[in-house]
């Protein structure tokens, strides 16, 4: 272990983040800032968000926060809210037992896969059963130090993603680190250490062994997080774009296909500041006129609805995305019939109809990413938003949900006798 004290601005860091660490503290708990955020400190980089871990237990955690709440069974943690913001608070973890030693024929991958982590331990056993070694590194913002368990701090110095301990064990033992370890690489520009990177490729298809859910929320994020083209050639570099999107072989042997998809990834990217990518707009952006041919659908008199239920559904076939993102995605393809109408289209009238509908400014992101694409006529994009302008909307409201007040219910007048009272 090595202890450097390191000054951070104290303005680059949450001030709620150090008072729940301060909290703990005082109630003769130990607790750092961890994982991410320190890394991202460390680096120069913004944090999107703060965790603390430390060796108080998710029920002593709660009692010390009203403010919060108990979440997760396969990783217990706490959520202490400030507001709208969360402050993800874990207990240290102890260290995964080490793999059996038996022979390559007769070794059981799932079995090394983790399936409950609640076995509580210290620090050291928190840093060690981390992914990485950049994200292994704690952070004490009361005495300034970062602690280092795993010599991290030399592996950011030499801008590398290396695990903790043995690759192959890691990736065995949650094969989501493997899109971590894309995702990290692509967004903070580091390489990926040699070692690691071929334990990654030998194995890249325990991905399918994973949990949906959590596999297709990675594939958001790598793509949400303004390094998706990177991801996707690092994804095609190490083999895990065949295992992750086999529907874009096609693509990627085709060079026009496949330099509009980069194009598309490239533009997504430069807006990721700028306006919210949901998971519909990132569906639409990979996969319209890619797999889905837009031709048919923009075609007069082709049934488009129909088009895109067949279309979607073949290419969603494997990482299913939730109904509501299913059927947004099919609304928002569709809308682009009407806000990039083709030759021979009739214009339909009314567009604020169009305007007025809840998934318009996810709509109105696809047409915009279209348009920096040169897909699109740039100039009816000006249109559209002094149309939404004029009516309230804004493409910073994609992927929330518009409260409506519910009409209130008149209540039916009594039906009086004729003598004045009730009729009976």
């Amino acid at each position: 272990m090595s202890t450097l004290s390191i000054e951070i601005e104290p303005q680059k860091i949450d001030a709620d983040a150090v008072k729940v660490v301060r909290r703990l503290k005082r109630h003769g708990y130990e607790a750092y800032l961890v994982g991410g955020c320190v890394r991202d400190l460390l680096l120069g980089c913004t944090p999107k968000d703060f965790d603390v871990a430390t060796s108080a237990t998710p029920n002593e955690i709660r009692e010390l926060f009203r403010n919060s709440r108990v979440i997760g069974r396969r990783f217990r943690l706490v959520h202490i809210f400030f507001g709208h913001k969360i402050i993800e608070t874990s207990t240290f973890r102890q260290k995964p037992p080490a793999a059996p030693e038996t022979d390559e024929e007769d070794s059981d991958d799932d079995a090394l896969m983790i399936r409950r982590d609640n076995v509580w331990g210290t620090a050291l056993d928190d840093a060690l059963r981390r992914d990485f070694t950049l994200n292994g590194l704690f952070y004490d913002p009361v005495k300034s130090e970062v602690i280092d368990f795993v010599d991290g701090l030399d592996d950011l110095a030499s801008r590398s993603i290396r695990t903790i301990g043995e690759p192959s064990l890691r990736f065995l033992e949650d094969p989501v680190r493997i899109l971590r370890a894309i995702k990290f690489a692509a967004r903070l520009g580091l390489s990926i250490e040699k070692g690691t990177l071929e334990a990654l490729k030998a194995h890249v298809d325990r991905i399918m062994a994973c949990a949906r859910a959590r596999v297709l929320e990675e594939i958001y994020r790598l793509l949400r997080e303004g390094a998706s083209a990177r991801a996707m050639a690092l994804l095609e570099e190490t083999g895990v774009r065949r295992v992750l999107f086999p529907e874009l072989d096609c693509v990627a042997a085709d060079p026009a296909r496949w330099e509009l998809l980069q194009a598309r990834l490239s533009a997504l990217d430069a807006m990721a500041n700028e306006v919210p990518l949901t998971n519909p707009v990132l569906i639409g952006a990979l996969y319209f006129d890619t797999i889905i041919d837009s031709g048919r659908i923009f075609a007069p008199g082709v049934d488009g609805p129909a088009e895109l239920v067949d279309g979607l559904s073949s290419v969603l076939a494997e990482w299913v995305p939730s109904r509501k993102d299913r059927d947004t995605t099919r609304q928002i393809l569709m809308a682009q019939r009407r806000l990039r109408p083709s030759d021979g289209q009739t214009p339909r009238r009314r567009p604020i109809a169009l305007v007025s509908q809840e998934y318009f400014p996810e709509a109105l992101v696809l047409h915009q990413l279209f348009c920096h694409t040169g897909e699109a006529d740039p100039s009816t994009l000006g249109k559209w938003e002094a149309l939404a302008k004029a009516a309230g909307r804004s493409v910073t409201e994609a992927g929330t949900r518009r409260r409506t007040r519910r009409p209130r219910r008149r209540r039916r007048p009594r039906r009086i006798g004729r003598e004045g009272g009730p009729k009976s």
